[in-house]
């Protein structure tokens, strides 16, 4: 970690404009900077691993034969205090059919402006006011879809565009998060040594300049089923860099009791391990039969065994590609620490309840399929 701050690239007393072509126009800005006018930002230091978010309205109709074009310009000091500026500019095809823009959505990026707003509401509204407008913006995004776009009008069906079918599941699991709800009872024996204020303050500093490709896992981790690893998964990519294996649905059925489990939560790593898994898998791993209460293992050993080897270069992977290093907690069936991770299991929930951030995964779609049938 203290190498990547130190060696990634940084701008210094920076100043951000974008220009923007005739009918189109700035319409919000998100993110940690200081806003000197709508279209020009401020950063005391701006970095790789950093991003912001600027929305965009249109004024007047577009002419279809006509692009878009968007330039950003930064302004800003190297490290070694010479002055530059760096432009970019992008042209854009003007759409006329919707069908078009649902199709080549970003996931990730929309969740990202969607993250951003929803902690903004967060700090000027009531908690639950700020859960129920991030529902009603994702229910309105999918009726965009039902009513512009989609080829059936079967009442009783929720359909979802192919590229956002991800889209109910993340807002639910940023309703049901630290962000923007206090921690289920049941898991606050697990938090007691963190200030929960503190913690909320953080990730609100954190999705605030989160970079996009770690949004997603920030709310939905990353999980993988060690004891189900093989040869295979030694395979590395054209780059050289190790092939992760496919990752798991975080349904709490889903969990055996003799397997090993690796989660990348992005500010953590944990390895939970079942009540009966086999004393063979734990010595590939750890090298020892048991795992000693008094000395959980804060790094795996260097082994010379298979699944060693290949859980230790995962680790390497999922680490490189952070900007904070992330601890590695070791957490064992029916430990107290292990609620820690339960937390994130987002599609656990009330099926009957009208308590968005009580709902299920399911019983939330239910709640989106009405409010979309009612705005149709």
């Amino acid at each position: 970690e203290l190498k990547h701050n130190l060696t990634r690239y940084v701008a210094f007393e920076s100043l951000f404009r974008i220009r923007t072509s005739t009918g189109v126009d700035v319409a919000d800005c998100y993110g940690n900077f200081n806003q000197k006018s709508a279209s020009d930002l401020e950063f005391s230091t701006i970095d790789s691993d950093k991003s912001f978010v600027v929305t965009f309205k249109h004024e007047d109709k577009l002419n279809e034969k006509l692009p878009v074009c968007l330039q950003a310009a930064l302004l800003y000091s190297t490290k070694t205090g010479e002055r530059r500026i760096r432009v970019h500019t992008l042209v854009l095809q003007t759409e006329k059919t919707l069908s078009d823009v649902f199709k080549h959505s970003d996931l990730e990026t929309i969740f990202n402006v969607l993250a951003k707003q929803a902690s903004q509401q967060w700090i000027e509204m009531k908690p639950s006011q700020a859960r129920d407008n991030l529902a009603n913006r994702c229910a309105s995004i999918l009726a965009a879809y039902r009513k512009h776009c989609s080829q059936s009008n079967a009442e009783g069906q929720l359909i979802l565009p192919e590229s956002l079918k991800l889209l109910p599941l993340y807002c639910l699991c940023l309703i049901k998060s630290r962000l923007m709800t206090p921690i289920n009872p049941k898991y606050v024996q697990a938090f007691l040594n963190k200030s929960q204020t503190d913690k909320r303050a953080y990730l609100f500093q954190l999705i605030w300049s989160q970079p996009i490709y770690l949004t997603t896992t920030l709310f939905y981790p990353r999980l993988f089923a060690l004891h189900k690893l093989g040869e295979e998964h030694l395979q590395r990519t054209a780059k050289g860099n190790v092939k992760l294996p496919p990752v798991m649905r975080l349904g709490l059925e889903l969990i055996e009791k003799n397997g090993i489990y690796l989660m990348d939560t992005v500010l953590e790593l944990f390895i939970w391990i079942g009540s009966t898994v086999s004393p063979l898998l734990l010595r590939d791993l750890f090298g020892v039969e048991y795992i000693d209460k008094a000395h959980r293992p804060t790094e795996l050993p260097i082994l010379e065994t298979s699944l060693n080897q290949i859980v230790r270069e995962m680790i390497q992977e999922i680490r490189s590609n952070r900007s904070i290093y992330q601890n590695l907690v070791v957490v064992e069936q029916g430990d107290l620490a292990e609620a820690r991770m339960w937390v994130y299991f987002s599609e656990e929930g009330d099926e009957n309840t009208e308590v968005i951030k009580d709902m299920s995964y399911m019983r939330f779609l239910s709640s989106l399929h009405r409010k979309i049938c009612d705005s149709l």
